[in-house]
């Protein structure tokens, strides 16, 4: 799958996939299921969540320039319109755009699932806001109640009995 680091001289160092999916105009996934089909060469890096590839520049410059002759010479679907896009040109937007769209829409479903974690973790501290709301008005009932025994008099307290 990959190579390690400094093994081929024409190696002139690394990029992440990220910075990869955006020159060719990709979503990150598709970089590395390239990695793994054996089209770029790349170092797997870290372990768990912190796990990353690596790609050489060399075999990402290749890619690049594949890419580039493919669009330049379009030979499924030469252009005879006189200068409108070729049908070839409109599957290629086609496949980008729903890479795009495909990239776009994940990043969107993520975002719905953190706001949705999110408004749960509010609403809990909300409710445990109210319930220590709702301790505090009782103890301040019991204090008002104690305060209003104190300030009675202690004849009143004595002859009268009881507060109604």
């Amino acid at each position: 799958m990959g190579n390690m680091r400094g093994n081929k001289p024409e190696d002139s160092g690394y990029i992440g996939t990220r910075q990869a999916a955006r020159a060719l105009g990709v979503d990150p996934r598709t970089i590395r299921n390239m990695i793994e089909r054996g089209e770029l060469e790349g170092v797997l890096e870290g372990e768990g969540v912190n796990k990353r590839y690596s790609i050489t520049i060399s075999s990402f410059e290749k890619v690049l320039e594949q890419r580039k002759e493919g669009e330049e010479s379009n030979t499924e679907f030469p252009d005879i319109s006189g200068g409108e896009k070729s049908p070839g040109h409109f599957g290629k937007e086609a496949a980008r755009s729903i890479e795009s769209l495909s990239y776009r829409l994940g990043r969107a479903e993520s975002r719905l699932e953190l706001a949705s974690e999110t408004e749960s973790t509010l609403r809990e501290a909300l409710e445990r806001e109210r319930e220590a709301l709702e301790r505090e008005r009782e103890r301040a009932d019991r204090l008002e109640a104690t305060l209003q025994e104190a300030q009675r008099s202690w004849w009143k307290r004595l002859f009268r009995g009881p507060v109604v």
